[in-house]
This record gives structure tokens, sequence and C-alpha cells, in this order.
């Protein structure tokens, strides 16, 4: 028990910190991004993700999350053959999933810019298309490192994504100047070969650091492999795929509903989503780390000492969130103008609103993300979905009444977000107090090559 509680710690840390470096350096990349492109800039730019991160789920990134839990759970003398194998069968799946999502992002991106009421998003589309690939691979690595609760390889590659993206992003934002478009393009072209470097680095992570088992594992091996993570990691996708849709349904209800009674609704979609959720995910992506050493962590106990690892974690996460929350709701206007202090005063003083509206978010969404890791580390990989489709359900239906609200307009979005994020952690909440944080069959078990 001693054991796995100080590497649940030394993950969340290991990839606490990363998170932390990985947001300033993000942070830091928005304030000269926003004064390079502007509002109307970053909405253009903030458009795209909603389905980038959409084609992302499907194209296989709840594959670390599988991997590292089935790896996690597996025993005997040959965890080596049986890890590889894993691996090798999340490999192959991704590599068709990669290409088909890359393929079809490139083919909608007019049509989607499009529908989404701003049809100068395509180019930000295409340059950033080539990126879901090679984020799906990405994905394989992180997992297996994961699943061996060797959290660095995931840790550093966050920091070099940032750090490259910043550099070429800030360069092809400022080259492709005064053309708002082709410049909010640029930077998500940065995007993708920031995911380029990343991939080389796990990759050669994985061939200095990992011994090649002796014996390979066979075909139908791989098949039962792949059999395996589909059905453990199929739920999961879903989960990772509500959120996605449901801001891609924000960015379509947000930018259109508000265009119907204002000209800048482009750029206020911009500033609750590129300016004051930036401000939010950061204290949420530090408590990232504890959510992501709880899967293996869980997944490697029973009884008493899981339920002493989901506690651990979910009350680690709530003191994180409440600290975090309060300091931003407190600083929000420092922070603003420290951050984006280029914008308009009328947007600065806007984007503050919503950072102070949002607070609640920073508590409500990382208590989510934790519980979510234990649910999935105890079996219960269904109950995150459950939870996120209420939420967005919940979220969509406010999104509806209070956007047309002239006085409230991006407000409406703010109240929603919360609302959302409320409804699944409480959903969360109640089925880990109910399950008892009882054993589940190993999932590994249903792996004819792991017995």
């Amino acid at each position: 028990m001693e054991d796995s509680q100080k590497s649940l710690k030394k993950g969340a840390l290991i990839l606490g910190v990363s998170a932390i470096i990985s947001k300033i350096l993000g942070a830091v990349y928005r304030i000269p991004l926003v004064r390079i492109i502007g509002g109307d800039g970053v909405g253009i730019y903030q458009l795209v993700f909603p389905v980038y991160a959409l084609l992302l789920e499907f194209s296989g990134c709840a594959f670390p999350t599988a991997i590292s839990k089935l790896i996690a759970e597996i025993k005997g003398d040959d965890v080596e053959e049986k890890s590889f194998a894993l691996f090798k069968s999340a490999l192959s799946l991704c590599l068709i999933l990669g290409g088909i999502a890359t393929i079809v992002m490139i083919a909608l991106a007019r049509p989607l810019a499009i529908l989404q009421g701003d049809e100068r998003a395509y180019i930000a589309y295409l340059f950033l298309a080539p990126s879901i690939f090679l984020v799906s691979l990405l994905s394989c690595y992180r997992g297996y490192f994961q699943g061996k609760m060797n959290m660095k390889p995931t840790a550093f590659s966050q920091v070099i994504e940032q750090s490259v993206k910043l550099a070429f992003g800030l360069f092809f934002a400022s080259i492709f100047m005064p053309n708002v478009p082709l410049s909010a393009g640029g930077a998500t072209l940065a995007v993708t070969i920031s995911e380029g470097i990343a991939l080389i680095y796990v990759y050669v992570k994985f061939k200095r650091g990992v011994k090649m088992p002796s014996s390979l594992p066979l075909k139908n091996q791989n098949k039962d492999g792949i059999k395996t993570l589909i059905k453990f990691a199929l739920p999961i996708t879903f989960t990772g795929l509500i959120l996605p849709l449901s801001q891609f349904i924000d960015s379509f209800l947000i930018v259109n509903i508000i265009g119907s009674y204002r000209g800048d609704a482009t750029a206020l979609f911009g500033l609750l989503t590129g300016t004051a959720m930036t401000v939010i995910n950061l204290p949420v992506a530090v408590c990232y780390g504890i959510s992501t050493s709880a899967i293996p962590s869980v997944s490697r106990e029973k009884g008493a000492n899981r339920k002493k690892n989901v506690n651990g974690s979910m009350a680690l996460t709530l003191i994180v969130s409440l600290i975090s929350a309060v300091a931003v709701y407190l600083f929000a206007p420092l922070i603003v103008k420290i951050l984006f202090g280029n914008l308009p005063s009328e947007q600065l003083s806007l984007t503050v609103s919503l950072i102070k509206t949002l607070a609640p978010s920073i508590v409500f969404l990382a208590l989510t993300q934790t519980s979510n890791g234990c649910l999935i580390g105890i079996g219960k990989t269904y109950i995150p979905m459950i939870g996120l489709i209420v939420g967005v359900v919940v979220k969509t239906l406010l999104n509806l009444m209070l956007l047309k609200n002239p006085t409230l307009n991006v407000f409406g979005g703010a109240i929603a977000l919360n609302a959302c994020y409320f409804v699944a952690c409480l959903i969360n909440f109640i089925s880990l107090v109910i399950s008892g944080v009882s054993d589940e069959r190993k999932s590994i078990k249903t792996w004819k090559y792991a017995n």
C-alpha cells in the first residue's frame, strides 16, 4: 500500500509539475498570440478545436487510459511480453484510426467552417489535420509508459509540445499577418509540428528504454489484444467524444445565436473559450496528474487499499482545486492584465467577469476529471460517460435559453458550463459512494494471451 501511495503521489507530482510548466508556456504563448492576431483571430483559432478534439477521441485518445489500466493489471512471469503485445495491438489500431480521422478533417474543412458560421476557419482546419494522426500514435507510447507508472515520458513530451508550439506558433502568426485567417491557420500548423516532435521524443525513449521481449506476439494474439482494447476503450472513447461534441455544438450555438443580435459573436466566443477558459484550465491541468496517476494506481489495488487510493486522489484534488478557484476569482483582474493586457478595455473587463463566473468550474471540472480516473480504475467505465451526457444535455438546454438573452449574451454560455461540470461531478461522486469502490473483474482476463 505504501509503495502504491508513493507511486500515485510521485506520478501526480511529475505530471502536475509538467502541467504547470505546459500551461505557463501556453499562457506565455497566448499573450503575444492575442496581440498578433487579435480577438477575431483567436475566435477563428478556437473554432477548429472542438472538431479537432472530437476527431482526436475517435482516432484513439482513449488508448493511453486503456493501455495504462490493462498493463497495470498484468501479473505473472511474462509481464513484458503481454505488455508489448497490448502496445503493438494499440499501435496498429491507432495507425488506421488516426489516418482516417486526418483524411476526414481535411475533406470536411470548408463545410465545417461554413456550418460554424465563419468560413475563414477552413485554413486552420487544413493545417491542423495532420496532427490528429501524430497524436494518435503519441497516445500509444504514453499509455505504455503510464501503465508502468513511468510518467516522465508523458510529462516531458507535454512540455516539448508547448515549447515547440510557442516558438513556431508565434513565428507563423507573425509572418502571415495582416492576413488574419492565414495567421490563425499558421498557429494551428505549429500544433502539428509540435506533435510531430513530441512523437519523435517518445519513440526514441521507447526504443532506448524498453527492452524488447524475446518472443513477439503472434497475429492471433494481436487480434485478441485489439478486441480487448476496443472493448475496454469504447466507453472511454464515447466519454471523450462527449465534451468535444458538446464544444462543437457550443461553437455553433454561441456564434449563431449571439450573431443574431451582435456583430462580434466570433470575438465573444474567442474570449470565452480562448482567454477565460485558458485561465480556468490551468489549475485543472495541475489536477490532471492526479487523475492520470489514479488509473494504474487504483487498478493495481484491491479492497481497502483501493478505497484509500480513491479517497486520497479525490481529497487531494478537492484541496488543490478549491484553493485555485478562490485564487483565480480574487486575482482575475491581475491575471487578465498580465496575460491579455493588449485587449481593448471593454474586452478586458468582459474577460475578467467571465473568469469570475467560471471560477466554480475549476472545482467541478477537476473533481470530474479525477473521479473519471478512479471510476475507470475500478472498472466502471460507463459511469463517466453517463455523467457527462447528462451534464451536456443540461448545458445545451441552458445555452438555448440563456444565449438568446442579449443582456446575458456570452455569460449564458459560462453559466451553462458551470452547470454541466457540476452535474457530471455529482453523478460521479454518487456512483463512487454507492459502489463502495468494489473490486471489478480484471479486464485483462478477457484477453486470451494474458491467461
